[in-house]
Order: C-alpha cells, then sequence, then structure tokens
C-alpha cells in the first residue's frame, strides 16, 4: 500500500489566502521605491529580494534564512511585522509531512546477497591464514636461522683447526740431532727472559739482550759491549713505537674548527617581521627587523623561525654556515626549524 501523502494538502490554513510577496510589492510601489534600492538598504542580493516578492522561499539556504531576510523587508517597507511572520510560519509548518512513506524503510540483508557472500569468503581466507600457513613459515624462519648458526658454528672450527694444525708434515728422510734441539733450546730462553736493570757484576748470560746466540759471540769477537747494542736497540724500538702511536692518534683525532660566535645570525635587507622560539616554545625574539638590521642569537639547542617577509632577508647563518630556506617560503612567508 502507498503512504506517500502530497504537502499541498497540509498547506490549508490562516496564511493559505494571505499572498505575502504581493504584500511586499504592493508597499514597496507605493514608497516609490525599486528593487535596487531595496536590496542596497538590506545589503542583500537583488535576486533574492525578487524571490522574495514571488514567494520562492525555497531560493534561500533554509527557511530559517528566508525568514530573517523577510523581517528585513518588513522591517524596511514599514509593514506589520508581527502579522507577516505569523502567517509565514503557518505557511512553512503546513508543508511539514505527518507521515513517513512505508516503502522507503531499507530491507534486511539476508545471506544470499552476493556482497555478504563475498566479505564472508574473505573472512575465512584471513582466518585460515592466521591459524595454518603463518605459523608454518615463522617455523620455516626458525629453522633457517639454526641452519645458519650451525654453519658459522661449524665454519669457525675449521678455521681453529687450521690454525692449531701443522702446515706441513715432517718428512720421513729429515731428522733433528740432540745437539741443535738443544741449541734452540737455548737460543728461546735466552729470548724470552727478560731484566729490569742490569748490573755490571752480572754474567752476559743473564742479559736479555734480544740478539741471537751468534750475534752475541760476534759483538764479543769484535770488543762491542753486547749490553750498550741492547739499550740501544730497546731506546730505537721504544722511539718508534710511540712516533707510530702518536701518528695514528694524530689521524683519528677529529679536528673541530670553531668558525662562529652566535648560533644564529640574520642579515636583512628590508623590513621583515620575524619570530624565534626556542626547543620549548618559548619566545627568543619577536619584532619587525629593519633593512640593514642583524639579528644574532645563542644559548638554545634548537630554534623555530618565522619570517613574515622572507625576501627581506640577506643571509641567514647557522653555526657558522649559511643556511638555505628558499624551500620552506609560501608566499613571502618562511617556517622551518634550526638544529
Amino acid at each position: 500500500m502507498n503512504t506517500n501523502f502530497s504537502s499541498d494538502a497540509l498547506t490549508d490554513g490562516d496564511g493559505a489566502g494571505i499572498d505575502i510577496g504581493n504584500e511586499l510589492l504592493i508597499r514597496r510601489l507605493h514608497l516609490n521605491l525599486t528593487q535596487g534600492q531595496i536590496s542596497d538598504q538590506l545589503k542583500i542580493p537583488l535576486n533574492q529580494i525578487q524571490a522574495l516578492e514571488n514567494n520562492h522561499f525555497d531560493v534561500f539556504r533554509s527557511p530559517v534564512f528566508a525568514r530573517g531576510y523577510l523581517k528585513n523587508y518588513i522591517r524596511a517597507l514599514g509593514l506589520d511585522e508581527v502579522y507577516l511572520l505569523s502567517h509565514f510560519d503557518t505557511l512553512q509548518n503546513s508543508k511539514k509531512t505527518v507521515l513517513e512513506p512505508i516503502d522507503k524503510v531499507k530491507k534486511q540483508a539476508h545471506l544470499t546477497d552476493p556482497i555478504v557472500l563475498f566479505i564472508s569468503v574473505v573472512l575465512i581466507s584471513v582466518l585460515v591464514f592466521l591459524v595454518f600457513w603463518w605459523p608454518t613459515m615463522e617455523a620455516e624462519d626458525a629453522l633457517e636461522m639454526t641452519m645458519a648458526e650451525e654453519n658459522v658454528t661449524i665454519e669457525n672450527d675449521i678455521v681453529d683447526e687450521d690454525i692449531l694444525s701443522p702446515s706441513a708434515s715432517v718428512s720421513d728422510t729429515e731428522s733433528v740431532s740432540d745437539s741443535e734441539l738443544q741449541k734452540e733450546l737455548i737460543t728461546e730462553k735466552l729470548t724470552i727472559k727478560s731484566s729490569d736493570s742490569v748490573e755490571e757484576s752480572a754474567s752476559d748470560t743473564d742479559i736479555v739482550t734480544g740478539l741471537s746466540a751468534e750475534t752475541k759471540a760476534l759483538l764479543k769477537e769484535a770488543g762491542v759491549s753486547v749490553d750498550a747494542v741492547a739499550l740501544e736497540t730497546q731506546s730505537i724500538t721504544k722511539n718508534s713505537e710511540q712516533a707510530k702511536i702518536d701518528t695514528l692518534a694524530q689521524e683519528q683525532s677529529p679536528t673541530t674548527d670553531v668558525t662562529y660566535r652566535d648560533d644564529v645570525v640574520v642579515n636583512f635587507k628590508q623590513d621583515c617581521w620575524t619570530e624565534v622560539r626556542n626547543q620549548s616554545g618559548k619566545i627568543l625574539f619577536s619584532g619587525i627587523k629593519k633593512g640593514g638590521s642583524t639579528l644574532t642569537l645563542s644559548g638554545s639547542s634548537s630554534y623555530r623561525v618565522v619570517l613574515g617577509y622572507a625576501p627581506g632577508v640577506s643571509e641567514l647563518l647557522f653555526k657558522g654556515k649559511s643556511f638555505d630556506f628558499t624551500s620552506f617560503i609560501r608566499k613571502d612567508l618562511a617556517r622551518f626549524e634550526l638544529k
């Protein structure tokens, strides 16, 4: 059954026989006023004056706006405001429908709806992925990580075995005599032994020089003091090592060239309104800087800068280096942060 009702059937009432627009038209002509004069006086468009006189109240954004313009028009013409506005309200209330049509009630969605079926399939697919496939992927990732760790351990073991094992085998035809082995043991003992001080009465075998036994024998035959050669060798070695350490430290030490005195230096070529805040939002400077003046700021880890007329700035230096803020300019206004 169709329950739509026409709004025209509800317009009968006190305001049905009154033409509000005609009342406005007659009064305006009686006062010898044109629509343009009324438009200038009320500061509203001419087409809205014409709509009021033609009872076209639907032209306005809402009945509230139409009533406001009608009220001003009535006052400008000196008509009865209460009488005409009451009929306007009656006319607007009569246009409201009383019943909602049953045909506009939305139908409930059924399971056979294609959209419902599609959404159900998507949700079921996501659940299957989370329940079955996702744990499988995590297990595969864990297995790959375990295998990678085992490979690294095996490689480290192989390297350790290569380092600890001898690089060459001893031939069966080679042999080492007892005298040569004894000589090597004596030379190793002389090389490892060390002493902090050398006494004049100590024997040559108690002095560690870092020299082989053959070299010491040659030095003794030539009449050269083994102790003097050892001390000189140690001094040269220490000086060489210290020189290397000093050179390396000099190469690795950072060079800090302080070439600025103020954190921020702004030079102005034209008048520019400027505001600078620190990292906590406190205003460090706010005002107009004249052309030819300079603004300097220091003491903050970061600065938030607003330039009201960015072309008025000739140069901006931050920590001694020129800062290009042209990419932050929007219609001569620049906002950026220095940190």
